[in-house]
């Protein structure tokens, strides 16, 4: 019996791939790395965590920080906040599977 509806194509995820970083330019191979073969859904997670750890911690900057620089910890912690909003976005799409409503 052929098949008058064809299958829907195969979902592939996306991987994270090796990617370094350091800044510490002391002229030897990065000590840290993003490790290969991450599901990007994972890799997205700790993200929205470690901008929640930044934004708490800017938080705690702006109560401390003399008014001079208060303007400047809430522009970053709004970045933060912007960031944090596209990657859980982007979580909830790829939980749904929609391509966005």
């Amino acid at each position: 019996m052929k098949k008058i509806v064809p299958d829907p194509p195969k979902k592939v995820l996306a991987k994270t791939v090796k990617m370094p970083f350091d800044t510490c330019d002391a002229g030897h191979m990065p000590l840290l790395a993003v490790q290969p073969g991450i599901d990007a859904e994972d890799a997205l997670i700790h993200v929205a965590l470690y901008l929640q750890c930044g934004i708490d911690t800017q938080y705690k900057v702006i109560e401390q920080a003399p008014s001079q620089c208060k303007s400047l910890a809430f522009t970053s912690l709004h970045s933060m906040e912007m960031a944090k909003g596209v990657v859980e976005a982007v979580l909830g799409g790829m939980k749904r599977g929609d391509p966005g409503t």
